[in-house]
């Protein structure tokens, strides 16, 4: 029922998150990734998966997300 807006995904993602003690396992994953297939762009998407590949250990995919992100700030 969610709108197809990729900041509120974000927003719910990084909600989820939080209530999860900062884990991105699972749903907050799903919801980075729907955030960034409608805007790739989306600074706050780019942002978690950044963060979020780090804390599950994958630093080449999560410095992908931060260079990505540091062309567009």
């Amino acid at each position: 029922l969610l709108p197809a807006d990729a900041q509120l995904f974000a927003d719910y993602a990084d909600t989820v998150a939080m209530q999860q003690q900062g884990r991105f396992e699972g749903k907050p994953m799903a919801l980075i990734q729907k955030a960034l297939k409608l805007d790739p762009n989306n600074t706050k998407g780019l942002a978690l998966a950044g963060t979020a590949e780090l804390r599950l250990g994958n630093r080449e995919a999560s410095l992908k997300y931060w260079k990505k992100l540091k062309t567009l700030v």
